[in-house]
């Protein structure tokens, strides 16, 4: 068997083997004091949503049906042109397809629901805890 079948079915494997993601939720001990286990909460549910941000961005080009300009032959590519690009593509979902926008605040309203109920059942958040 070649090298690059050996390659290909090992990722097979990979892909198909690993656990699978179920509900989403920050590990938390409980002899850490609320202070740590709030931040363990949050610092959880901004790496998930850091890790799917390239492939939400994927998604949402996909839903919009947005193509990027390439710039001039021959030039290269300056900061005005990823301005204008990242302009045309925020125009685009906001005002040609919105659908896209909301699918997408959806799936986010989703993916922090469970760190959000456990930041409410710690009380993370309460007026008493705060220092000022």
């Amino acid at each position: 068997m070649s090298l690059t079948k050996a390659i290909f079915l090992l990722s097979l494997f990979a892909v198909f083997l690993t656990p699978r993601e179920t509900e989403a939720q920050a590990t938390i001990k409980d002899e850490w004091s609320k202070l740590s286990k709030c931040t363990q909460v949050a610092i959880e549910t901004f790496s998930n949503l850091a890790n799917k941000v390239v492939p939400t961005v994927y998604e949402l080009m996909k839903c919009s049906r947005f193509v990027s300009l390439d710039p001039p032959i021959g030039k290269r590519r300056k900061v005005t042109w990823y301005l204008k690009v990242v302009y045309e593509f925020f125009k685009r979902i906001v005002f040609d397809e919105p659908k896209c926008l909301h699918d997408l605040l959806n799936k986010i309203a989703k993916e922090i629901k469970p760190y959000a109920e456990q930041i409410g059942g710690l009380g993370c958040l309460d007026d008493d805890d705060f220092i000022i």
